[in-house]
């Protein structure tokens, strides 16, 4: 049982600790400067951090910001709520492991809806507010300067200093401009992160779980 649990917890922090990292380097976040076994520890916790708050900037395409990151966050947090929701059928539960189906799982969908909501809320503010990264225009002069951490002795100066995949330069969506996907975003975000709330409250065929029903029996 103890094994199961470490096992299941490591393999968690592990998990937020890589999404994490990748959200750090989408987010243009300067590395951690302390070195050594200290700096190790440090920037694992960094990452398991970022992971847990942040986790849909671990997406690729999040890096450009702008529309382009926000649809790639709503995209990918719609995913994790079907997922979610399928996974808390009885007999799909049943299936992967007898008997889970019959434990109490209304914590877990609290905290899970709660997490889903917030972390996606601010995900997608944040990605609203970076600046989007955008291709020079092939017509611009571009100037060179002296750099010599370049392996060429020269760097464009106007172009970022994180490296970020051309192709996450796509314009996203033409016929929904940034303050229009933001509060769709904000309006899945509350409907759908409540409904998995819900679920803690009352089952798929629609009755109050026994909980409650004792709760409401007592009161009366």
């Amino acid at each position: 049982h103890y094994l199961t649990v470490a096992g299941t917890s490591l393999a968690f922090l592990v998990l937020a600790a890589n999404i994490g990292a990748k959200a750090w380097q989408n987010l243009r976040w300067n590395p951690v400067k302390q070195t050594g076994i200290l700096g190790s520890v440090i920037s694992f916790v960094a990452a398991v951090v970022t992971g847990l708050a942040l986790p849909y900037f671990g997406f690729g395409g999040t890096g450009s910001g702008g529309k382009s990151a926000m649809e790639t966050m709503l995209v990918g947090s719609l995913i994790v709520a079907v997922f979610f929701g399928v996974s808390d059928l009885n007999y799909v539960q049943d299936y992967i492991l007898v008997g889970s189906e019959q434990c109490d799982q209304d914590v877990v969908n609290m905290a899970t809806g709660a997490w889903w909501t917030m972390t996606l809320i601010t995900c997608l503010n944040i990605a609203r507010r970076l600046e989007p990264f955008m291709l020079p225009s092939e017509e611009e002069e571009l100037l060179l300067i002296k750099d010599h951490s370049s392996p060429v002795g020269m760097r464009v100066p106007n172009l970022p200093g994180f490296c970020i995949d051309p192709t996450q330069s796509k314009p996203g969506v033409r016929f929904c401009t940034d303050k229009t996907e933001f509060l769709g975003g904000i309006i899945m975000a509350v409907v759908v992160g409540g409904l998995m709330v819900l679920f803690s409250f009352l089952n798929y065929q629609g009755y109050a779980t026994p909980s409650i029903v004792r709760s409401i029996q007592d009161l009366f």
